[in-house]
């Protein structure tokens, strides 16, 4: 056979690389003009849309690539990446991203240059012609997950770190075998990094390899292989080692993946552990290679493979006392930590509340042999009989019947007081401790969907067969992980604490004593980037963080102070002040203060408002600026929420919030502003109610623009809300020129004067008095343009072909010659040739174009020659198909029915 390589990987020079700019594409309806398009061998590859910088990215997300996807799609068959980009901020995801997985590319060559987020960055990251083809070849995956498939582009850390392993694997000696620790935070994808290191050894590296990935549960083993199989890095069903024996026997046979718990490589004391297997060709991945187990049995698994390579991936830092983890595997080889990742927002902060009950646990510092015990989150029948004989004052203070009442009730109020959307998690001592507390929510007025989810034992009390069959007869994990799902809490102690991915989880209530390793690896489970997520909440009922750094000693030699990987919510609650002094401070700037809005009465409010919105709307900076930061506190509020602390900022946020909301409709910004409205309401006291009342809304909205009377609205203007009128003014015209531009393409030269307009407003080149006269006199000859056709004796679509045909100096009699042909050419097509779906198959496209030049061809006046001949035919052909998609549906019922 032979076969044909579209790409050439390993000679990056043998293949033709272009980049177009303004390409245009045309789809089953409409055509779409792309900023810029990279094509590797003449496919589109790389899609890059460019903005103005006074426009965000989301903008560019969901106004541009969402409905270029939408109408072009043809585009994005062999896309690689898609890059948005104003020239200040740049991103980078793939077609299947939803905008917050859009992820900048902060890095080049290695982990330790200074991040910077710039457009030159994620090109010369991404687009250089060995990086991209090794992007391609070995950093996208295609995963299905719920029914759905998504497209996964390895995050700047991962193409880094993977590619340091890789080079670590070409150096490593073979007899020492340590290609070390990659340590990326929990949430950072650590699992997809492991996927795309086997893959690249696999696709690169000559030889015969077997991965063994080893975990330390069976949950842990059956979720990692899940996610193998779903982007299918797996060759064969689910390989997992059932015993020593077992191990060895898969160890000889041909198996490119091998899972196994750390448990197989156990000895007797005193015994030694046998060679299992010689191979020099095997690797082994173990999952948070620093826990307990791990270190005692770590020079067993390289007793029984003594040729074999390892690699430890882990998502906390190792600590003193973990060295026979550095033994095993070597020093880093790659780190990214937890305030790496919530500042590029691969994952979304974590913040802790204190909210311990009057009960509670006298000793500040549990004892440490109990946390010790519990340091393992999988304990089993006979650990939690031990906690209840040995820790019995500890375990009967934590477990107590009025604590728990206590507990229950603050949990389901808190849960349903909550403004963050997402799912919770109630962790518990144990099974038991678990199931009272299941009965306890379940009593109190208000309590949602939730389940208890533990693991099975012998003997269990009669008590935990309902929950034994609903986790049998439902999918309980697939339903926590649906958003739109009914179950929206779960009760757990010792499942699903690690390696359980729940993007819409948001809050986490603690009672379970924990730390270091274990508590990061529970507490994280809380920071998935998920849409209006703006962070985690941990409720801590145990005193878990009343020492923090006691709590997270693991950390305190690898960060600075105030940069724990969790934090109190009261630096929320300081954040939130800064920015409200911000604000407060910006707002002078303009010519106004928040605090006197605040005290004013009825009408004398809704006039400084008024006044306040005209001031902001002065500039394009101002107003992005204070949206900006309107919507940084209004989310920071949201978050804080529910919080009796609140009350002293709602003065504030009531009219920031007003202030946001009346410019985004005047503006038509997109402002995420209006989740908080409820919160708002309910912390209403009665001194600020008349707020409320007084809320603006809308003047009476600019009418048609013929019959604006634009003389009478200047003499009458208050000056002090000319910047008001203005905007207005600008997403009316901005309105009609798009419905003008929709249905005729030849009215490009008003879009242009429009933008050239609206940039010398932006740049305060002209005063408000003038741009006002001249946006005036435009919306004047828009309405004139609007009412051509009607002079000319021609309808809308008979106008749009009268356009394209049209060239100047024409006399008299040919431009009543180009008008019938117009009119001919249109009625013609319409009565023969546009049938269903027409411009799906070549033989109607081919009439239609035929008819087109053959019209044309016989009727033009003879001023038009050749040349002229075939570019009007091509004119009027693109429009054609890009306006009429058969029998009677065009751009222009469509706009009839929509006005």
């Amino acid at each position: 056979d032979i076969i044909i390589r579209l790409i050439d990987f390993e000679n990056p020079e043998n293949n033709d690389y272009l980049l177009v700019s303004q390409f245009w594409v045309t789809g089953e309806i409409y055509t779409r003009r792309a900023d810029l398009v990279g094509f590797i061998n003449g496919l589109p590859l790389i899609f890059i849309e460019l903005k103005g910088v006074h426009k965000n990215l989301e903008d560019a997300y969901k106004n541009n690539l969402t409905d270029y996807k939408n109408t072009i799609p043809k585009l994005f068959w062999y896309n690689t990446f898609c890059i948005l980009s104003n020239g200040t901020d740049s991103k980078i995801g793939t077609i299947t991203s939803q905008f917050e997985h859009f992820n900048e590319w902060k890095k080049i060559n290695s982990e330790g240059e200074v991040g910077k987020a710039s457009l030159e960055t994620i090109i010369r990251g991404t687009c250089e012609k060995k990086r991209v083809l090794d992007i391609i070849e070995n950093f996208i995956l295609f995963e299905e997950r719920q029914g759905e498939v998504r497209k996964l582009l390895a995050k700047y850390y991962q193409y880094l770190g993977v590619n340091n392993v890789i080079d670590a694997f070409k150096k490593t000696d073979k007899e020492k075998g340590k290609l070390g620790v990659f340590w990326h935070t929990q949430g950072s994808g650590k699992s997809y990094s492991m996927i795309f290191f086997s893959q690249k050894v696999l696709r690169k590296i000559e030889g015969n390899y077997t991965f063994v990935i080893v975990t330390d549960r069976k949950e842990l083993d059956k979720q990692i292989y899940q996610r193998f199989e779903n982007c299918e890095a797996t060759s064969e069903p689910f390989v997992r080692a059932e015993n020593i024996i077992h191990l060895r026997q898969l160890l000889q046979e041909d198996h490119r993946d091998i899972f196994t718990l750390i448990h197989k490589f156990r000895t007797e004391k005193g015994e030694l552990h046998p060679i299992l297997s010689r191979r020099d060709d095997i690797i082994v991945i173990t999952d948070e290679a620093h826990r307990t187990q791990y270190d005692l049995l770590a020079m067993n698994m390289r007793t029984a493979l003594p040729n074999a390579r390892f690699i430890g991936f882990t998502a906390t830092p190792l600590i003193e006392g973990e060295e026979k983890t550095r033994e095993t595997f070597g020093d880093y080889v790659s780190t990214y930590n937890f305030k790496q990742s919530a500042d590029d927002k691969t994952t979304v902060p974590l913040f802790y509340e204190n909210r311990i009950p009057e009960l509670q646990l006298k000793n500040e510092d549990l004892q440490e042999d109990f946390e010790n015990i519990l340091e393992e989150a999988q304990i089993d029948e006979r650990e939690e009989q031990k906690l209840e004989r040995e820790f019995a004052r500890e375990y009967h203070l934590i477990t107590n019947e009025d604590r728990l009442d206590k507990i229950a009730k603050d949990i389901i109020e808190h849960f349903n007081s909550r403004e963050i959307p997402g799912k919770a998690m109630v962790m518990c001592i144990d099974r038991k401790t678990a199931v009272r507390m299941y009965e306890k929510l379940k009593s109190q007025p208000g309590c949602p969907d939730i389940a208890v989810v533990m693991s099975s034992s012998q003997n269990e009390p009669p008590n935990f067969k309902p929950h034994r069959l609903r986790m049998k007869n439902e999918d309980l994990e697939k339903k926590f992980k649906d958003a739109d799902d009914p179950l929206k809490m779960v009760i757990v102690c010792d499942m699903w604490l690690t390696g359980f991915d729940v993007e819409c989880l948001s809050t986490i209530y603690l009672d379970k004593p924990m730390r270091n390793h274990t508590l990061m690896q529970a507490i994280a489970r809380a920071n998935r980037v998920f849409q209006n997520k703006p962070n985690g909440l941990i409720v801590d009922y145990v005193g878990v963080f009343r020492n923090l750094k006691k709590a997270l000693a693991i950390y305190g030699t690898v960060v600075e102070d105030g940069e724990m990987p969790v934090k109190p919510k009261d630096e929320l609650i300081k954040r939130l002040e800064e920015l409200l002094d911000e604000i407060s401070k910006f707002c002078k700037t303009c010519g106004f203060e928040v605090s006197g809005i605040i005290i004013a009465k009825d009408f004398e409010k809704i006039k400084l408002i008024g006044e306040a919105v005209d001031k902001i709307l002065v500039s394009e900076q101002k107003k992005l600026k204070f949206l900006g930061l309107a919507k940084d506190a209004l989310q920071i509020f949201t978050s804080i929420k529910p919080d009796p602390v609140l009350s002293q900022f709602i003065h504030e946020i009531l009219v920031i919030r007003i202030l946001a909301g009346r410019i985004k409709s005047i503006t038509g910004e997109d402002v995420d502003i209006e989740e908080i409205s409820e919160a708002v309401k309910e912390l209403l006291d009665k001194s600020i109610e008349s707020i409320a009342k007084y809320e603006i809304s809308s003047p009476e909205e600019l009418k048609d623009l013929s019959k604006i009377d634009f003389v009478k609205i200047k003499a009458t203007l208050d000056k002090n809300k000319k910047h008001i009128v203005v905007e207005k003014l600008k997403q009316k015209i901005k309105s009609k020129l798009f419905l003008l531009l929709r249905m005729n393409s030849s009215r490009e030269t008003f879009a242009e004067k429009f933008q050239k307009l609206i940039d010398e407003y932006n740049e305060g080149i002209k005063s408000i008095d003038e741009i006002f006269d001249e946006l005036s006199n435009f919306a004047k000859e828009l309405s004139e343009e609007e009412k051509r056709g009607l002079s000319e004796r021609l309808t809308e679509e008979d106008l749009a072909i009268y356009d394209l045909l049209f060239k100047p100096d024409l006399k008299k009699k040919e431009l009543e010659k180009i008008k019938h042909i117009a009119r001919e050419l249109l009625a013609k097509l319409k009565s023969e040739k546009f049938v269903l779906d027409w411009r799906k198959k070549q033989q109607t496209r081919a009439d239609v174009a035929v008819t087109i030049k053959n019209i044309l061809y016989e009727q033009l006046p003879e001023s038009y020659d050749t040349q002229l001949y075939i570019q009007k035919s091509d004119l009027i052909y693109r429009h054609i198909y890009d306006k009429y998609y058969g029998e009677d549906r065009s751009i222009y019922s469509i706009l009839e029915v929509t006005q």
